[in-house]
């Protein structure tokens, strides 16, 4: 087995980033990076983006790295098949009066990769796939025996005779995600003009793009971030072209060289908490980071860019207190910084913001005294809080609570006809993101429909006893005028 491993660290001075370029000169790849110290004078703390490079190169393919495997039911094993010193091979023989069920076979070979990152903090920035492939036939001897193609000629055909090279890459399972990245497949192969023998020089197997490659290796490394397949296949196919026996000679079949190349971004500092945007209070946040680094020696944080630092130890822990008390309203920038044993010093940002003031909300309306009936309060507020969450109002003390999101509205018209006849509070909530809360409430009169009537003396007609006020007042006017006339 071959195995060369170059690593190449390359710090570029007086930049913010940190690039370190990782190639396997080898068809393995290492599970285990062994760093080299590199001297430098620049203690300069660097954003904590690392570039590297995971290299695949198959060429050829070594028999100790791959498993054959076959395709499925459906296809039959080739005769002969393997891998040595020049790559994959397949030889095949159909003779219809042998064997008819024998016209399709496949053989495919197939690796597990393993990457040490967690590829669900890393960023795909390209990739690239090349495969080559080349074969021999028996063409024409003179006989039916031979590879037939377009132009050649035959008693029947449609499809011909012809072979398939692929390259597929997939998840371990091999279920969910499976995806062909380059394929090439004859179609003049076995012309009867190329003599007894028909040749494929090297060529070149057609790739997917750039951006489906990165795609397909994203699919690929979704469902446990660290592994996935790749599958290097030959598929064969003999059709009946002759009405006596037919007899297809494929000598040799060979994928030649495989070579897989992808480039990604990893954060060698990952924030898991808090989340970017995160509101906290008065509490300070609790953390929880992650550092890409096997020869990490110091971490810790700062709220002030530097000018303090507060040092720990594990992955968790609790913002300082104190530290967390001199920040003001607002966002709050945290700092992760960590230092290996060779000096490399990186660093990572977490924006969140600090709040601990409560809402504020004011009622337009409805307001202190106002009458309703049957027909439930229309209301409209204004809460001050750049960070709200929740809001909510009750009618009975918090037994019943009706969540809105808007700050206009109607009262909920059940929980208005479960109200008492008299005294109504309408008391209104807002929460923000932090957890601060508040309240303000308002008291209304509730009345039936058949109170916004005149009040009734007991035992009394109305419109009798307005005319009996009526004629008294008229009486007295009279008796007035008559006592005045005779003085």
């Amino acid at each position: 087995m071959r195995f060369n491993k170059k690593l190449k660290v390359i710090f570029l001075l007086g930049i913010n980033l940190l690039i370190i370029q990782i190639s396997y000169l080898s068809n393995l790849t290492s599970h285990n990076i062994n760093y080299e110290p590199i001297e430098t004078d620049n203690y300069k703390p660097k954003p904590s983006i690392i570039q590297r490079e995971f290299l695949i190169n198959a060429d050829p393919p070594e028999n100790e790295d791959w498993k054959s495997t076959k395709n499925n039911d459906y296809w039959i094993l080739p005769d002969d098949y393997g891998i040595d010193s020049d790559g994959c091979y397949v030889s095949h023989e159909w003779d219809e009066s042998f064997n008819v069920s024998r016209n399709i076979a496949s053989i495919r070979w197939e690796r597990n990769f393993s990457l040490v990152e967690d590829m669900s903090h890393c960023n795909i920035t390209s990739a690239s796939v090349d495969a080559i492939v080349n074969a021999t036939v028996h063409a024409n001897d003179g006989s039916i025996a031979g590879i037939d193609c377009p132009g050649d000629s035959v008693d029947q055909g449609s499809m011909f005779d012809y072979v398939r090279f692929y390259i597929i890459i997939s998840d371990l399972e091999k279920v969910l995600n499976e995806y062909e990245i380059a394929n090439f497949q004859t179609n003049v192969l076995g012309n009867d003009t190329a003599g007894t023998y028909d040749f494929l020089s090297d060529t070149y197997m057609n790739t997917v793009s750039q951006a489906a490659l990165i795609f397909y290796l994203r699919k690929v490394l979704e469902t446990d971030n660290h592994n996935f397949t790749v599958i290097m296949g030959i598929d064969i196919f003999c059709e009946d072209n002759y009405v006596l026996n037919d007899i297809d000679y494929w000598d040799i079949l060979r994928i030649k060289s495989l070579i897989l190349t992808f480039t990604y971004e990893i954060q060698s500092i990952n924030v898991n908490e808090p989340k970017s945007g995160q509101v906290f209070g008065a509490t300070p946040p609790v953390f929880n980071i992650s550092v890409n680094d096997p020869k990490l020696d110091t971490i810790w944080y700062s709220l002030d860019d530097g000018l303090t630092n507060i040092t720990f130890t594990g992955l968790t822990g609790t913002i300082d207190q104190t530290e967390w008390v001199k920040k003001t309203e607002g966002q709050v920038t945290i700092r992760f910084y960590a230092n290996d044993t060779f000096g490399q010093l990186t660093y990572t940002n977490v924006l969140i913001n600090k709040d601990t003031l409560d809402p504020v909300i004011t009622i337009n309306s409805p307001i202190i005294g106002e009458i309703f009936t049957d027909l439930p309060p229309e209301f409209n507020l204004i809460i001050d809080e750049v960070n709200l969450d929740t809001t909510w109002y009750t009618l009975d003390g918090g037994n019943t609570i009706i969540y809105f999101s808007e700050l206009t509205g109607l009262i909920d018209s059940i929980v208005w006809n479960n109200a008492p006849i008299g005294v109504v509070t309408i008391i209104f909530y807002a929460r923000d993101k932090a957890g601060n809360e508040d309240y303000k409430e308002v008291s209304v009169l509730k009345r039936s429909i058949q109170q916004e009537l005149p009040p009734v003396i007991p035992g009394f007609n109305i419109v009798l006893l307005c005319l009996t006020i009526v004629i008294i007042t008229v009486s007295s006017l009279k008796i007035k005028k008559y006592k005045v006339k005779h003085l």
